[in-house]
């Protein structure tokens, strides 16, 4: 018997025929990195699923780059597998990557976009900073893959260098006016003064704990501290202002030796005008703990319970800044400022609005300071952390305990914590005749260093590299 078809019938099966005929393979799906992953390494491995098509001869296209628009893509050879191995990416870099399927020549439309971060440098685990070890360490690392050497670098000098004071009280305040002229301020009335050489002690005439201080030139300076004292240099003679407040004074700040002002618990605050305090009107009565004078209509502080005060030459404003307490301000003009505080918490004030920053740790920050585009924070157990290129990663201070205040001026620098702990900044480190850099080969992740010198600082880093890049020091 013979099929009869009517016309519409073979129309319809002709019409199928053609979609069937037509229908293109799927683009793959991603899986690793997954997308916004970080801290890959430089011979990442790119991996998406397998898709099926029409013929058997089904090949996948790769591209990596570095801009979203893959104007400057990498695009792999096509290949049969469902992965690809990359090789000496950049340290740092973000890539993007994306894959085409082809079933035979006909290829799919492209994957999603998805994006990821080579690591930037040598995760060193071991020893943890400021440990105390035997002269014979062993130095250990996460592994890095796709790279040629590793690099350890030790010294005993580093650009943080303890200093030895011969105080043992807390240093609460620091501040720098050059090489000659460094001081520090702690409980018990310390004050004492660095002079390019050595450190001694001030007889200031009080046994208050003090907080802050502030020098106008080398001999025109003031301090403040519990119980409202507050203490003024002129050339030589240390003078103490009473009467002014009881509150305890936390921190002061000064544009000029005619202009300053002084801030403390429940919203004190205090104006000096040619040689005279006098008490401002504030109505945020949170305790303030740090203040900085731009000019004399551009002055902020700092204090508990969120609070940022402002001052516009006629009046202070309140604002709530962040999720924390606040422990220490710093203004480089008007249009860069930072408050650093509780858990590490840290927001930048960019001329018109405050926006939280990346600080890297949980710890407190008790103090902040900056020269010019860098900075250094400081806070518990000896945390420090660096600002460089809009971003903070933590650095090693050499101490373990608490630092509470830290004051930048150029290339110099000085901060102090619990219990004597004062370390000043001098130099771009690791460049004393001590220093050794040691190549380790790539298949390892620990190395013994050996007769090291017995009760000596030894300060340590990392980096790796391949043909294309070297990493940044850990």
């Amino acid at each position: 018997m013979k099929n009869i078809y009517s016309i519409p019938t073979i129309l319809m099966l002709l019409f199928s025929i053609a979609l069937f005929g037509q229908e293109r393979i799927s683009p793959p799906d991603l899986r690793s990195p997954v997308e916004g992953e970080t801290g890959q390494n430089p011979d990442v491995f790119l991996d998406w699923d397998a898709v099926a098509g029409q013929t058997l001869d089904v090949t996948y296209e790769a591209q990596i780059a570095t801009k979203e628009d893959f104007s400057d893509a990498l695009t792999f050879p096509r290949t049969d597998l469902s992965a690809q191995q990359t090789n000496e990416l950049s340290f740092g870099q973000m890539y993007y990557w994306r894959v085409m399927a082809f079933d035979d020549n006909e290829p799919s439309d492209w994957s999603e976009v998805w994006t990821f971060v080579v690591l930037e440098t040598v995760n060193v685990t071991d020893p943890k900073n400021a440990s105390e070890e035997y002269v014979n360490p062993i130095i250990e690392w996460d592994e890095v893959t796709g790279i040629l050497l590793y690099e350890l670098q030790i010294d005993s000098s580093y650009v943080w260098n303890i200093q030895s004071t011969g105080t043992t009280e807390d240093v609460n305040g620091t501040f720098v006016l050059d090489t000659s002229n460094m001081w520090l301020v702690g409980t018990n009335g310390l004050v004492q003064k660095f002079d390019g050489n050595s450190w001694t002690t001030e007889d200031v005439g009080v046994t208050e704990d003090l907080y802050s201080v502030y020098f106008i030139n080398d001999t025109t300076g003031f301090i403040v501290g519990d119980n409202g004292t507050i203490l003024e240099l002129d050339n030589s003679i240390w003078n103490l202002n009473d009467g002014v407040t009881d509150a305890n004074l936390t921190g002061v700040s000064f544009v000029n030796a005619n202009n300053g002002w002084a801030v403390g618990d429940d919203g004190t605050i205090l104006k000096y005008k040619d040689g005279t305090w006098e008490t401002e009107t504030n109505s945020d009565e949170n305790d303030l703990t740090g203040v900085f004078a731009l000019s004399e209509t551009d002055v902020w502080a700092c204090g508990l319970a969120k609070t940022v005060l402002h001052y516009n030459g006629t009046s202070w404003s309140s604002e709530e800044v962040g999720t924390t307490d606040h422990y220490s301000i710093w203004f480089n003009d008007a249009n860069n400022g930072w408050v650093s505080g509780k858990s590490g918490k840290i927001n930048y004030f960019n001329g018109t609005e405050w926006t939280a920053q990346t600080s890297g740790t949980t710890k407190h920050l008790y103090g902040i300071s900056m020269a010019g585009s860098t900075g250094f924070a400081v806070g518990k157990s000896g945390t420090m952390l660096f600002y460089e290129d809009g971003s903070w990663s933590e650095v090693a201070s050499g101490v373990s305990e608490d630092l509470l205040g830290i004051w930048l001026k150029a290339d110099l620098g000085l901060a102090g914590g619990l219990e004597g702990n004062v370390i000043r900044k001098s130099g771009i480190g690791f460049d004393s005749p001590f220093m050794h850099v040691y190549k380790i080969p790539n298949d390892t992740t620990s190395y013994q260093l050996e007769l090291l010198p017995f009760g000596t600082s030894i300060y340590y880093r990392m980096r790796t590299y391949h043909a294309q890049d070297t990493s940044s020091w850990s």
